[in-house]
């Protein structure tokens, strides 16, 4: 594990620096990527700064409420510390996702928001791939005894887990993404549902891999219900976006 990386006699925490990257390179690839769909540029660059600020928030949210509420509550200064760590993906996600929605429907661009559930559905993909990566390095989100060859430190490697299973789904995405416009039958929105699908199955079963602390656990995971949640939504949203003329 390398929670620091030392540059000039300065340590620089890895996970944070990961995500420094990774949210500059997708600012660079989300521009680039913008002329796939008919959205104004400055929409779906102020889009993204929106759904980035929104996701940062609501994912802090989430572990300062559900995973270390009484920690916060006697250092309450903690919570502002965010250079520190301290995230749950889904709670960024759902977060963003609402918001996103509310900013849209502001602008007046509600006709794209199927199509840009689906441009912004490879973009999720990598970059939650590669913040485990940052996870890895930092020793977060690690995972139970593990009496594999693969284990690191004895234990089940899960955030390799998840950056190799959300790759994939990248590729998949990416793929389904090429083929999209030759595809009569396909439609707008059905790629989110791939990822929500995709995405909902890969971290459910890595739940029951996880030893760090979960949070209130209800038979699951505040985690694995939303995975639960995300299963169900990407066959309703299937449905839903299949009436669509």
């Amino acid at each position: 594990m390398y929670p620091f990386i030392e540059v000039a006699s300065v340590k620089i925490q890895t996970y944070f620096l990961v995500m420094i990257l990774i949210f500059t390179g997708t600012l660079f690839w989300v521009f680039k990527r913008s002329s796939k769909v008919k959205v104004p540029k400055v929409f779906i660059m102020d889009l993204t700064f929106t759904l980035a600020l929104s996701g940062v928030i609501f994912a802090r949210v989430f572990h300062v409420v559900f995973e270390n509420i009484e920690f916060y509550l006697s250092h309450p200064m903690e919570i502002f510390l965010f250079w520190n760590g301290g995230f749950v993906f889904l709670g960024g996600f759902l977060g963003a996702f609402l918001y996103g929605i509310v900013f849209t429907i502001q602008k007046k661009q509600t006709k794209f928001i199927p199509e840009l559930m689906d441009f912004y559905s490879p973009v999720l993909a990598l970059t939650y791939a590669l913040g485990r990566l940052g996870c890895f390095a930092a020793g977060c989100c690690y995972g139970k005894s593990c009496p594999f060859p693969w284990a690191v430190q004895g234990l089940h490697p899960t955030q390799l887990y998840a950056f190799v299973w959300d790759f994939l789904l990248f590729l998949v995405l990416f793929g389904l993404e090429k083929k999209s416009a030759s595809l009569k039958c396909w439609k707008r929105g059905y790629l989110f549902c791939v990822w929500l699908l995709g995405h909902g199955v890969g971290r459910f079963v890595l739940e029951f891999y996880r030893d760090d602390f979960r949070g209130p656990i209800y038979i699951f995971s505040i985690s694995g219900w939303i995975s639960l949640a995300m299963i169900v939504a990407s066959f309703a949203l299937f449905f839903l976006f299949k009436e669509k003329k």
